[in-house]
């Protein structure tokens, strides 16, 4: 190869390099501060400095030596364990470092590979020790912090699924997966009362920082480790999933309109388990009773996610696209069909029409009733019964529902109440429309 090609092939490869930089520092910039909120997990978070000295460096076999003698001086099983949970930590906000710029995938995988045995070396170590939490307090201690930090790991784990190729991705994907498995053996090892499991699970989930709607990424980890823990640790970990899903809930029922548009928002930035926050939103939807836009949100959000997990399959059956990261930042081609970002689509050889989803016209539902008919229901529904209908009417077409204020014979505090007739259903009921904002007496 001529000295002027290899010029250009580095060159391109530069190009690519900095083009999913800049892809991915646009996507950061553009989430909403929830989502930074409920992924940012700093090295100090972890009990650790950050990282200076990467596995990529000529240099990194000092630190590996270094690593060597702390171990060889530090004595008792308690102590050792300590040691391992850290240095998996460090080995970890390495793996995270080098996905940041943009590492060779080879190098990727020696650091997810280092990762996984500093994992097995955690188990080996408390395997060794005999005694149980309630029976010793440095060994509760030490699955207090332990506890926290693997679900930390877990939020660092599942915001790297995002900034890395698809082929590192599926690395990942199985090592999150084996750290499910380790935390939940560790659990099991050293406490063995179900409650005191989900007593430490709910104070370290409440502990760690995070937005108002850390619930939901709670709520995905509680699903995702009961997948992988030992049977005898699966009641403790559904009670607390039942509680964190109470809280979610509730905090989604209190919120303003505006904080339920941005928790839709959320949704569609937040990195994790598609599949499980579909199944969360569900679960969610069917113990909300009266708040009918709060389930339009979720709907939305639900469908949201769906669409982007068909996008994902048809992405993945797509030839050439192993060097593109899984990182959301959809874009529509010229062929109106959503790409995740702009990766997928060059090598699909297809021209970027606009940046963001392919908007498809939504077919008006509320053509299907007529503003009379959707009064005639109104006033043979128990909205009669409970209000006098108001003259102030719209549709919203994406629902199919018709919105009648009302004047209810008997009011609430900080509710706007509307009479909403559903055209497919051509049922009525108040939806009463509470943001829990009371305004004080004059």
């Amino acid at each position: 190869m001529s000295h002027l090609n290899k010029s250009i092939l580095i060159s391109l490869i530069i190009c690519l390099g900095l083009g999913i930089s800049f892809a991915a520092l646009a996507e950061e910039a553009s989430k909403p501060i929830e989502v930074i909120e409920d992924e940012a997990v700093k090295a100090e978070d972890l009990e650790i400095k950050e990282p200076k000295l990467l596995p990529d460096s000529n240099w990194y076999f000092i630190k590996e030596l270094g690593r060597g003698i702390q171990s060889f001086f530090t004595f008792g099983q308690i102590k050792k364990s300590e040691l391992e949970q850290k240095f998996a930590s460090e080995r970890l906000m390495e793996l995270r470092k080098l996905a940041e710029k943009d590492a060779d995938p080879k190098m990727l995988e020696k650091a997810i590979e280092k990762y996984e045995r500093a994992l097995e070396r955690i188990q080996t170590r408390t395997e060794n020790i005999k005694d149980k939490a309630k029976d010793n307090e440095e060994v509760n201690k030490f699955l207090d912090k332990f506890t926290k930090h693997q679900l930390l790991h877990q939020r660092v784990l599942q915001k790297l699924e995002t900034q890395v190729s698809k082929e590192v991705f599926e690395k990942i994907q199985e090592t999150r997966e084996k750290h499910l498995e380790k935390f939940g053996q560790v659990m099991i090892k050293l406490e063995d009362r179900t409650e005191e499991i989900q007593e430490k699970l709910e104070n370290n989930l409440e502990d760690i920082k995070g937005s108002k709607f850390k619930n939901f990424k709670n709520l995905e980890i509680l699903i995702e480790l009961e997948e992988k823990v030992p049977e005898q640790a699966k009641e403790a970990i559904r009670n607390a999933q039942e509680n964190a899903l109470k809280r979610l809930k509730g905090d989604l029922e209190k919120m303003s309109l505006e904080n339920q548009e941005r928790f839709k928002q959320y949704i569609d930035k937040i990195s994790g388990n598609k599949e499980i926050q579909s199944q969360i939103l569900e679960r969610v939807k069917q113990r909300i009773q009266n708040q009918v836009q709060l389930k339009e949100k979720l709907n939305d959000a639900q469908e949201g996610i769906l669409e982007r997990l068909k996008i994902n399959i048809r992405e993945q059956e797509q030839p050439n696209t192993s060097a593109c990261i899984t990182l959301w930042n959809p874009i529509c081609g010229e062929d109106k069909k959503t790409y995740s970002n702009a990766c997928f689509a060059r090598q699909a050889e297809v021209e970027i029409d606009y940046k963001g989803k392919c908007e498809i016209k939504p077919v008006s539902k509320c053509k299907e009733m007529t503003i009379n008919e959707a009064l005639n229901i109104a006033l043979s529904s128990e909205c009669a019964q409970k209000a006098k209908l108001s003259s102030k009417v719209f549709c919203n077409e994406n629902t199919g529902t018709w919105w009648i204020d009302v004047n209810p014979f008997e009011t609430k505090a900080g509710c706007n109440p509307a009479c909403v007739v559903n055209v497919i259903t051509k049922q009525a009921e108040i939806n009463w429309r509470c943001t829990g904002a009371i305004v004080p007496a004059q």
